[in-house]
């Protein structure tokens, strides 16, 4: 499952991250697909964080959860 956000603004991030995690979480590894914004990593990782996810990897323009 892959999550793309390009060309969505940066207030929508954490939202869209979420409910990717909750909706997909018995379909893991799932990958969010970030761009090369430093910000953009830093929203998803912090959405991730608050939602509990156990395990992701940042990659350049990625970031993968292996376990929720």
């Amino acid at each position: 499952m892959i999550l793309d956000l390009h060309g969505v603004v940066h207030a929508d991030v954490a939202d869209r991250v979420k409910n990717y995690v909750l909706v997909n979480q018995q379909d893991v590894p799932l990958t969010i697909i970030t761009g090369n914004s430093d910000k953009m990593i830093r929203l998803v990782e912090n959405a991730l964080k608050d939602t509990g996810v156990e395990s992701f990897e940042t990659y350049l323009a990625c970031v993968v959860v292996r376990k929720v």
